[in-house]
C-alpha cells in the first residue's frame, strides 16, 4: 500500500533530522504521522471522488505507523532504547535490535554515566571563589545564571549580588548575623544529602549503577561553626569573604 505523498514527505523529513531531535520530540512526531496516517487511510478517503493516477511513492513500513514501541519485545527493551537514544545519540530502532547484548550493555552504562555527570553538572554549587559572597549566603542552590537565597531573607538573581550585600536590608543584618534555627536545620539536612549522594541506576537487564554527590549547600559559619573562626565570620574591608576548600567526590560505580 502507497502513502499520500505528504505524509510521506514528513516521514522523510523526519527521519532525516532524528539526531537533531530529542527522544520525546522524535516520538511525539512519529505518532502524530501515525495519527495522520489513520486519517488518510479512514474511510472517508475511500467515499472521495476518483483522482488522477500520480507516481507511486515508497511504501513506509508498515510496523513505523504501528509505533516504534510494537518493534521491542518488551517495556524494558524499549525504556532502555529510549535512554540511549535521549542521552547519547539516536540509534534506529532496527540497528539496536542488532546489537549485541554486551554492546547494549555498554551504552546502558555509557548513558546512565552521562545521567550523572549532567546532574553534577547542572544542579552543582559553582565552585566557591567564583563568587565568596554567595557561596558563604547562600541557603541551598546558587547559580551564577539563576536567583539564590540569602540567609538574611533576601531572595534574587545572582547578577545583583553586590547591589544586595551593600543593601540597607543586608547591612542592618550584618550587625548580627542571626540565622533562624529553622533555616539552619534545612541547611544543615541538604548538606547531608549531598554528602550521601545520589543513585541513577542502569537500566534492565543490567543491575547498580553510578553513585554521584551534587553540593547544593555550602558550609557555612551557621552549619559548621567550629571550621570559621571568629576572624573569618566578617569581611574585612578591601578583602574578599573566607570560603572552605571545597572536596568534591568523584562519581562511584556501584554493584548490585
Amino acid at each position: 500500500m502507497t502513502v499520500n505523498p505528504n505524509l510521506a514527505t514528513l516521514m522523510r523529513v523526519i527521519e532525516e533530522n532524528q539526531d537533531k531531535m530529542t527522544e520525546g520530540e522524535y516520538l511525539e512526531a512519529m505518532n502524530a504521522l501515525c495519527a495522520l496516517h489513520r486519517v488518510a487511510t479512514s474511510g472517508v478517503a475511500a467515499a472521495a471522488p476518483a483522482l488522477p493516477a500520480v507516481a507511486a511513492v515508497p511504501a513506509v513500513p508498515v510496523n513505523l505507523f504501528g509505533g516504534v514501541r510494537s518493534l521491542f519485545g518488551g517495556h524494558d527493551d524499549y525504556e532502555l532504547w529510549s535512554r540511549v537514544t535521549r542521552v547519547l545519540r539516536h540509534i534506529n530502532p532496527n540497528s539496536w535490535l542488532s546489537m549485541s547484548q554486551e554492546q547494549q550493555n555498554e551504552l546502558n552504562r555509557e548513558s546512565t554515566l552521562k545521567i550523572a555527570k549532567d546532574q553534577e553538572r547542572v544542579y552543582r554549587n559553582p565552585n566557591p571563589s567564583s563568587c565568596p559572597f554567595v557561596a558563604r549566603h547562600a541557603v541551598g542552590y546558587w547559580r551564577t545564571d539563576d536567583t539564590w537565597t540569602c540567609v538574611c531573607g533576601y531572595s534574587g538573581k545572582f547578577k545583583h549580588w553586590q547591589k544586595h550585600e551593600k543593601s540597607a536590608r543586608h547591612q542592618e543584618w550584618a550587625q548580627h548575623r542571626i540565622v533562624p534555627a529553622k533555616i539552619v536545620t534545612i541547611m544543615q539536612k541538604q548538606i547531608q544529602k549531598d554528602e550521601k549522594g545520589t543513585v541513577i541506576q542502569c537500566m534492565r537487564p543490567l543491575s547498580g549503577g553510578f553513585r554521584y554527590y551534587l553540593i547544593r549547600q555550602e558550609q557555612n559559619e551557621w552549619t559548621h561553626p567550629e571550621l570559621f573562626p571568629a576572624n573569618t565570620r566578617r569581611r574585612n574591608d578591601g578583602q574578599e569573604w573566607f570560603v572552605l576548600q571545597r572536596h568534591v567526590r568523584e562519581i562511584v560505580e556501584i554493584f548490585e
